[in-house]
């Protein structure tokens, strides 16, 4: 496409009259472009969905876990039953998933005579006063911090960067603005001094 364009552009300069073929050229490079361009703008708008879907089902489906995972530490001992090393990994996977805030929680909720349960990092604490309605007069608030534990998880997952998109319709906007300087130049069959097309020279070296 550069070749064309530099073709084109010693042509403006030489002052001879423009063949028909090389109008036709750049009249079918114009329309490459535009179909180039509303081609990438249709894929840039199924990525974006397809993103928006997956961050859908994962927060979903993971706040739904959350959830299922600090009830069952409220209600009962998940490392009941375990070897000592295997309960430990279990209580620090638990809380890892959780969090902080989330952990705190399910300590001032947990039933009575549960044990404490002790991981490398991470515990929860023995049993306290924490009954089926105190749990249930709790659940807004654990809904809240399950949605905040999860929008944190998904932040830090790999973002869902559309940047390449964006730098590509920048680039064929450009070359569709160059081509259109250059067929109006063209069209009139005139001589054009250097210094003329010098401006579009340069934003042919410029492109990425």
């Amino acid at each position: 496409m550069k070749i064309t364009m530099w073709i084109a552009l010693a042509l403006l300069v030489s002052g001879c009259a423009t063949p028909p073929p090389v109008k036709q050229s750049v009249a079918a490079m114009d329309k490459a472009y535009a179909d180039n361009a509303r081609m990438m703008s249709q894929y840039r708008s199924l990525v974006n969905e397809v993103n928006e879907r997956y961050e859908y089902w994962y927060k979903h489906v993971t706040q739904r876990g959350l959830l299922n995972l600090a009830l069952a530490w409220i209600a009962t001992d998940p490392a009941a039953n375990r070897s000592d090393d295997l309960a430990k990994a279990l209580v620090d996977a638990a809380a890892d998933q959780l969090g902080p805030a989330l952990v705190q929680q399910v300590n001032a909720l947990r039933f009575p005579d549960l044990p404490e349960r002790a991981g490398a990092s991470s515990n929860f604490a023995a049993g306290g006063d924490g009954d089926v309605t105190k749990t249930a007069q709790a659940l807004p608030r654990l809904v809240r911090l399950v949605n905040q534990r999860v929008d944190e998880q998904y932040a830090a997952l790999s973002a869902n960067d559309l940047s390449g998109f964006d730098a590509y319709a920048r680039n064929v906007a450009a070359l569709r603005q160059i081509n259109a300087s250059i067929r109006d130049y063209l069209d009139v069959d005139v001589k054009v001094e250097p210094r003329d097309v010098g401006e579009i020279a340069q934003a042919i070296r410029s492109l990425r």
